[in-house]
């Protein structure tokens, strides 16, 4: 057993993985808030889907209404999980 002056230390250590496949136009990648790999779409492709603009997608994604990524270069993919329930 550990005496009083004993401390015993635990360290974890995790890591991060991304992954972006293109198949036909479709990225899967992960989403930090899903905590899932998932459908990353372009504004473009996620305003089409939403039938707004790509405008908004930015909009929403900087307001937390969708999660979303961006890759090395600084483009955005909003996580189509985020935004399912709101297809028309």
């Amino acid at each position: 057993m550990n005496s009083p002056a004993e401390k015993t230390v635990i360290t974890i250590e995790t890591f991060q993985r991304t992954t972006i496949r293109t198949r036909r136009e479709i990225k899967i990648a992960w989403c930090e808030d899903c905590a899932a790999e998932t459908v990353m779409l372009s504004p473009d492709q996620a305003a089409v889907q939403l039938q707004i603009t790509a405008r908004e997608i930015f909009r929403m994604a900087e307001s937390g209404e969708i999660h979303y990524s961006e890759t090395e270069i600084g483009a955005l993919l909003a996580c189509r999980n985020s935004y399912q329930d709101r297809l028309r």
